[in-house]
């Protein structure tokens, strides 16, 4: 190999400069050698290690290899290395093996292992180098240096060198602290177990058929088991049947390649209450394979658990909610909210069957209803979906009396009285063959103003739902049926003020945002326009420009302000665009949501004030 050193030089610098790699057709004309001649130099240095080949479609490119040479590693590592030929000559050795022995790497390179004694090197470790068998050959040597004790684990290794002949490597391993630690560890073993006894987590070893083969004083107290005779006994603690199935999976899983499995669960303790623990369940396994003990480490979870369910709960109040607040904003105007609002209740009172009733001069009415997600009596929800499609009605006094602003348990025996003798007799009748149910009330208000009533009926036992909830979406509901209330009022009574102004001799317009929103007959025959003809004339096209300043002031004024209007003489055009003067009045109102000015206008025989020549 020596003699292709130059050759190989020469490819090593070529590469250097074409870092994306070269053909061998590129190198031999780089270099003008034969295309055989570099491919044997290559194949030489792919097997070295000094470069790298990479296949590109058909072709292969070479480039120097970024790797570090196995020398320079040898001579890195912490280990005693020591590198012979097949004739026992020695061809390296690294540093931590020539600071040991005390000598200069000249000293050993070069020289038969025969003519030099090494500390590390003793007659049996000799007697296998070279071996046939080509098994490796290991033991423990102890050497003394400086006064120290110093031990290896030697290995007598096959190696192939770089000529590629046959040596043998020396690998002398420095296992002096693992073996201080082995030590150490085995007189600590009692203070371990100590540790183990005052852990705070349950800690339990048995066998597949669940009998103890140790379980520690933590495991001991939490289950009342006595430390002193736990072990050899059988104790599976209990878990809730429908947890039981998937505990059990986890541990069917437990297997040589996934020998670890994580689990919660529910536990009943000794005294009948409810716990959540976390199990580190481990399996031992023979050298087959096959199960043999299990190891589990566990501690309790409980008050996490609480406050992960309660953060859950939290986070399921918050989105229905949400939805319920969000979902009546966006409600069109002829939308049932009180039954947009029971489809909310049956997911806040999931336990309950929902009716609710509207209130209207002394009159209630069913509006809706559901069924919670998990209310199951079908018969009960059937009567009452009955009663909602025949509209029942009932007076006011039926559900008054149970119709505070928050919900209230109430007596079902006194409901269905007050109920029978107000008109609701067969809701009545029907509620009272119920059996087995609990009623509970919430009235609708708003502003003082009883809106309705919402009816929850559950089983015995069962609460309808978390009340916060029920009566916040109630609360939401009753604000928007009172708006809604109030909003078809304002209208009503817009309605019937347009009417009046219609039906008025006196001339009345008024105007928004500087345009006329509405014009009275009596106005518009004056001014000579046919219906609806002056609605949405701009104000600046009506009034006379020796005017317009003064009559902007003061619209200005009335919007932003909502100040009244003295009387002030102006000058309009009729539609023949002859002026007219008129003395106009005006006063701040509300007009489809807007704010506006409602004006009347009165017709001047004569100018108070002549024109100038500009105005004529």
């Amino acid at each position: 190999m020596q003699q292709y050193v130059p050759e190989m030089e020469k490819i090593k610098r070529t590469l250097r400069s074409h870092p994306r790699g070269m053909s061998i057709t590129d190198l031999s004309k780089s270099l003008q050698t034969n295309r055989n001649s570099v491919a044997k130099y290559l194949d030489i240095m792919l097997t070295s290690g000094e470069v790298e080949m990479k296949k590109v479609c058909t072709a292969k490119l070479y480039f120097l290899s970024n790797r570090l040479p196995l020398s320079e590693m040898l001579s890195l590592t912490s280990d005693c290395l020591l590198v012979l030929d097949d004739d026992r000559v020695i061809t390296f050795a690294n540093d931590a093996f020539l600071d040991l022995e005390g000598l200069r790497r000249r000293d050993v390179l070069g020289r038969p292992l025969a003519e030099l004694c090494f500390s590390l090197v003793d007659d049996e470790i000799a007697a296998n180098i070279g071996g046939a068998s080509g098994e490796t050959f290991a033991k423990e040597i102890e050497i003394v240096s400086e006064g120290d004790v110093h031990i290896f684990r030697a290995k007598v290794i096959g190696a192939v060198l770089e000529n590629g002949k046959n040596g043998t490597t020396l690998l002398f391993e420095d296992i002096t602290k693992k073996r201080l630690c082995q030590k150490r560890l085995e007189r600590s073993e009692e203070l371990y177990r100590a540790v183990v006894e005052d852990q705070t987590e349950f800690i339990i070893r048995y066998l597949p058929d669940h009998t103890i083969v140790f379980a520690n004083q933590a495991y001991c107290r939490a289950f009342g088991l006595d430390p002193q005779t736990v072990a050899g006994t059988i104790f599976p603690p209990q878990i809730p049947k429908e947890y039981l199935g998937r505990v059990l999976r986890d541990f069917s899983a437990i297997t040589p390649d996934n020998p670890v499995v994580t689990v919660d669960n529910p536990v009943i303790m000794p005294d009948g209450s409810e716990a959540w623990h976390q199990w580190s369940n481990r399996g031992i396994f023979d050298a087959s394979g096959s199960i043999i003990e299990y190891q589990s480490v566990g501690r309790d979870i409980t008050a996490t658990k609480r406050i992960q369910q309660a953060q859950q709960e939290l986070m399921k109040e918050m989105t229905i909610l949400t939805e319920s607040a969000t979902g009546l904003i966006m409600l069109g105007e002829g939308e049932n909210i009180f039954r947009y609002t029971a489809d909310s209740l049956s997911w806040a009172a999931q336990n309950s069957a929902i009716v609710l009733f509207s209130y209207n001069e002394g009159l209630y009415t069913i509006e809706a209803v559901r069924r919670g997600r998990k209310w199951q009596d079908d018969s009960v929800y059937e009567y009452l979906r009955d009663a909602e499609l025949l509209g029942m009605h009932c007076t006011k006094g039926a559900l008054l009396p149970f119709s505070p602003p928050h919900v209230t348990e109430c007596t079902g025996g006194d409901y269905c009285r007050f109920l029978a003798g107000s008109g609701g007799r067969q809701l009545a009748m029907g509620l009272r063959k119920m059996k087995g149910i609990s009623l509970s009330t919430m009235g609708i208000y708003s502003g003082g103003e009883m809106l309705g009533t919402v009816l929850l009926i559950t089983e015995r036992a069962q609460e309808p739902g978390n009340p916060s909830l029920i009566e916040t979406i109630v609360h939401q509901a009753a604000i928007m049926i009172h708006h809604r209330k109030a909003l078809e009022s304002l209208l009503l009574a817009e309605e019937r003020y347009i009417d009046l102004l219609d039906r008025s001799k006196s001339m009345i317009g008024i105007h928004a945002e500087g345009r006329m929103v509405y014009a009275n007959p009596a106005l518009r025959q004056f001014f000579g326009y046919n219906q609806d003809d002056l609605v949405g004339v701009l104000l600046d096209d009506l009034i006379h420009p020796a005017y317009i300043d003064a009559v902007r002031e003061r619209v200005q004024s009335s919007y932003e302000d909502g100040n009244a209007l003295p009387p002030m003489h102006e000058k309009i055009f009729r539609k023949d665009g002859i002026p007219v003067d008129v003395i106009v009045y005006g006063l701040p109102t509300i007009f489809h949501h807007h704010n506006a000015t409602q004006v009347i206008v009165e017709a001047v025989e004569e100018m108070p004030v002549p024109l100038s020549s500009a105005d004529r």
